[in-house]
């Protein structure tokens, strides 16, 4: 239900009647993406709070790149 997207159709260039010019674009909820965030922090918290990350896992730490970061 939190990942369910809309699958929304763009036009891209030249003629709109033709289907190969169209896109598909994917509409989250935000409420979804409010909610991974929560998770995200809470989960970070806890792994940083509780020296459970070794200095290998770079993708949960502040190097990393942002949705997953502590």
């Amino acid at each position: 239900m939190w990942k369910e997207a809309r699958v929304v159709p763009v036009h891209k260039r030249s003629s709109r009647s033709d289907p190969k010019n169209y896109r598909p674009i994917s509409l989250l909820s935000v409420i979804g993406k409010v909610f991974e965030k929560v998770v995200a922090d809470v989960v970070c918290h806890h792994l940083s709070n509780n020296y459970l990350l070794s200095d290998q896992q770079f993708d949960f730490q502040n190097q990393a790149s942002p949705p997953l970061t502590c």
